[in-house]
């Protein structure tokens, strides 16, 4: 009973149902003259065969005649306002056989007689071709629309998995979602999505959509878009690396008053908070291997060095953003040591001191962000003459940087045992 082009009819005594709210009487179905009443729980089965608008007239075939409880298909309960303009049902064929099963009739005789005065009564046009029209007078109407269009990249919204977007379409009173499927896109691209522009080399994309409705509801939605599949690990790479590029080379305007910053609090000092570091990094040291690699620095393997080192386990590592540096934490024999130690500028590696427990380490932190604030103010030799013992410094070569870089290494293995 899934072939839409079929109906069941329900009987009460001489009334037939197509719906519960919809009542046909033996007159309806031109059986005034043969039916006396139908059995109890008496059903037919029906087969489409045309249907005249104008005088709500349905013609059917009657494929099987049933007592018992009906498995109503769940498209005739959902078309009641269609079902409600049948007002009356021609029969091109009665089977005998099956009225006297799902009814008691009005006259008695031999059943060739019966099944003849049924038949000559009926006024049922010859057999005709089922066509589409008859199917979907009771089955919803399907529509498919395809098409495309384009947007700009800023009305995208990046979600997990793909992207998001609102488009008006003719033929609909509300605006369509659609969704363009790609596994590596995340939500948090969407506060970089200018960066996905500048590597499409474009600011819109086109979206190719496929529409089905039914009823004029929506029942499925299909979207692609070429610009969309070009974003791929290798393309969130470069976007990263732009974005890291810009955002930590550039001038740095309001947080004179701090000097040392988590990655993450990084992320929102550069991007006035509307980028977050789990855009792109899990931790602090990826984020590090990255800035070397974009930036042309002086301390490269002094800062890997330092990284190996540095105990993320007890604090995260601390950014400087100008100029753009890092304190490192390491842990030595019987002291904790905060390494400063810049990217590309021409400054000493300087080392403070800590007791050994979370407290000291604590404020030793406090003064350590103290001591970059005055530097960043009046200038190294500012805070150098104020002779803070607590303070080593270790000076680069870079007359020959593998010989450099060895006694370095040295002498700062010596001063953090």
């Amino acid at each position: 009973m899934n072939n839409p082009g079929k109906l069941i009819i329900q009987f009460e005594q001489n009334i037939g149902f197509l719906h519960p709210d919809h009542e046909l009487s033996i007159a309806d179905l031109g059986l005034q003259d043969t039916i006396q009443e139908f059995r109890k729980n008496a059903y037919w089965e029906l087969r489409i065969i045309d249907f005249e608008p104008e005088n709500g007239k349905l013609f059917a075939d009657i494929s099987d005649y049933k007592i018992g409880i009906p498995e109503v298909p769940e498209v005739q309960l959902k078309n009641r306002d269609k079902l409600i303009r049948i007002k009356k049902i021609s029969f091109r064929q009665i089977d005998t056989g099956g009225l006297l099963k799902t009814a008691t009739l009005k006259f008695s005789g031999n059943t060739k007689t019966s099944h003849s005065a049924i038949s000559e009564e009926k006024n049922i046009p010859p057999p005709i071709k089922i066509e589409e029209k008859t199917v979907e007078f009771i089955a919803p109407v399907i529509r498919v629309l395809n098409g495309s269009f384009t947007l700009p990249i800023k009305d995208l919204r990046f979600v997990m998995g793909g992207i998001s977007c609102l488009k008006q379409i003719k033929g609909f009173a509300d605006p369509i979602e659609f969704f363009v499927y790609n596994p590596e896109i995340r939500e948090e691209f969407d506060a970089v999505k200018n960066y996905f522009s500048n590597f499409l080399k474009t600011k819109k994309i086109t979206i190719q959509y496929w529409v089905k409705t039914s009823e004029n509801k929506l029942v499925e939605i299909k979207a692609k878009s070429a610009e969309i599949e070009k974003i791929n690990k290798e393309s969130i790479e470069s976007v990263k690396f732009e974005f890291v590029q810009k955002s930590f080379t550039k001038r740095i305007i309001g947080i004179e008053d701090k000097s040392l910053f988590t990655m993450e609090e990084s992320f929102d000092a550069l991007s006035n908070q509307s980028v977050k570091s789990n855009t792109f990094y899990q931790n602090a040291d990826e984020l590090l291997t990255d800035l070397l690699k974009i930036t042309q620095t002086k301390h490269y393997k002094n800062l890997r060095y330092l990284s190996s080192l540095h105990a993320h386990s007890i604090m995260k590592l601390r950014f400087v953003l100008k100029p753009l540096s890092f304190v490192f934490l390491v842990t030595g024999e019987r002291y904790y040591y905060l390494v400063w130690e810049t990217l590309d500028t021409a400054e000493a590696t300087y080392i403070w001191r800590s007791e050994r427990n979370k407290d000291a380490l604590k404020a030793c932190l406090y003064k350590v962000e103290d001591i970059l604030n005055i530097i960043k103010v009046q200038g190294k030799i500012a805070y150098i003459n104020t002779g803070d013992d607590s303070l080593k410094r270790i000076y680069h070569d870079y007359s020959d940087l593998k010989e450099g870089f060895i006694r370095w290494k040295g002498e700062l293995d010596s001063c953090l045992r």
